[in-house]
């Protein structure tokens, strides 16, 4: 074998990261294609960016999901799924679209396991594809976040929780950075089901009430009941911490003379 061919050849990261984002693309451009293939509605399909583009199509969407449910509730998910795979913003409004389109509670168990899923394919993506990338660019904030993770290891499921709750990391660093610091996928993906559950409730709710809505009344995301409901979350997830650190306080401890003649001195 010539000298100038590389045994190791690996290829490159970037390559790879541009092949699954276009595979991707052409799995959620076929489905919409196939889904609503068929829609004759006046209004343009596109992706909502604001409430009055949710409303707008959710008045649409209700419609043709009469006769074309399965396949509405499909797209939804392939492309609910790919954008959290990929960190695409967006998923918000997709979030309150799923309140209007399939009610409260089956909406927020929808919402949460694409949230889950998609999170967990960027974990895969980060940890199989782009490692080099994420070794190269994001060193130093793996360090730190390191620091955290190795002392809440007996309590990561509701650490991860907890950041998922609270804005105190992005999601997306939180979904590339996780697999390179030893974080299990199980306890990631249940993390994430559970964690972003309050946030999505808020959302869902907004979709449900989004038929409601005057055309030229705005909701907010972000209120007094968001910022009360989120911090109620946040704290509900410390508390298995907060109770077994308290618990480990208060246990007494033995003197020499009570050990046990069994245990090291």
């Amino acid at each position: 074998m010539p000298a100038w061919v590389s045994t190791t050849y690996r290829p490159s990261p970037i390559i790879g990261l541009i092949l699954a984002f276009l595979l991707s693309s052409m799995l959620v451009y076929y489905s919409l294609t196939l889904t609503f293939f068929s829609f004759d509605g006046d209004i343009e399909m596109k992706f909502p960016k604001n409430m009055d583009d949710v409303k707008e199509l959710a008045l649409a969407l209700s419609e043709f999901m009469n006769g074309h449910y399965f396949s509405v509730l499909y797209s939804y998910i392939v492309l609910y799924i790919f954008l959290q795979a990929f960190a695409i913003p967006g998923s918000a409004m997709l979030s309150v679209l799923g309140g209007a389109l399939f009610t409260k509670w089956p909406a927020l168990l929808l919402v949460c396991l694409c949230s889950g899923l998609g999170a967990t394919i960027c974990y895969l993506i980060s940890y199989y594809i782009a490692s080099p990338i994420v070794e190269r660019y994001l060193t130093e904030r793996l360090v730190d976040w390191s620091e955290q993770i190795a002392r809440r290891r007996e309590h990561l499921l509701n650490y991860l929780m907890f950041l998922r709750i609270t804005p105190i990391l992005p999601n997306w660093f939180i979904n590339i950075a996780s697999p390179h610091l030893d974080v299990p996928v199980g306890v990631f993906f249940v993390a994430t089901f559970i964690g972003v559950a309050p946030i999505s409730f808020l959302h869902v709710q907004a979709g449900v009430a989004i038929q409601e809505l005057s055309a030229g009344k705005e909701i907010s995301l972000f209120n007094f009941t968001t910022i009360l409901t989120i911090t109620i979350a946040a704290s509900v997830s410390l508390l298995p911490v907060i109770y077994k650190k308290k618990n480990s306080e208060d246990m007494p401890t033995m003197s020499q003379s009570e050990r046990s003649p069994l245990l090291p001195r």
